[in-house]
């Protein structure tokens, strides 16, 4: 899927078009069997709690915030939902629709890496 010049569409204005924008950019690579062999379900429940896209082999569990979602209600909602799913076994990524527009290949890459658990183990 072509995504250039996407960026002139992320304004303030745009914020329900820009996440739309970034769950269909997102979908197509995620459904794409060539990519990710369909492993994904979109707007799934993972024991009672919605999901943006889920792939149930992986236990991995992709939410997408938009930049309405800053709403402090929001923000305690997905804190529990994402702290309950982990607690359950699950691996949960919050993606931005800002940087699902701006550097796809970026995030995808990260989906990859925690659908295989390729994250390097940091010490701090």
């Amino acid at each position: 899927m072509n995504v250039s010049g996407v960026s002139k569409t992320i304004s303030a204005g745009n914020v329900d078009m820009n996440r739309k924008l970034a769950m269909e950019i997102l979908w197509s690579y995620l459904n794409d069997a060539s990519r990710f062999r369909r492993a994904f379900k979109r707007d799934a429940m993972v024991n009672g709690f919605s999901a943006d896209f889920f792939a149930s082999d992986h236990r991995l569990v992709i939410q997408v915030a938009g930049e309405d979602e800053f709403d402090l209600l929001k923000i305690l909602m997905g804190s529990f939902s994402e702290m309950m799913l982990r607690r359950l076994g699950y691996k949960v990524r919050l993606v931005s629709s800002e940087d699902i527009l701006l550097r796809c290949e970026s995030v995808l890459m990260e989906i990859y890496e925690a659908m295989y658990d390729l994250q390097e183990t940091r010490s701090y």
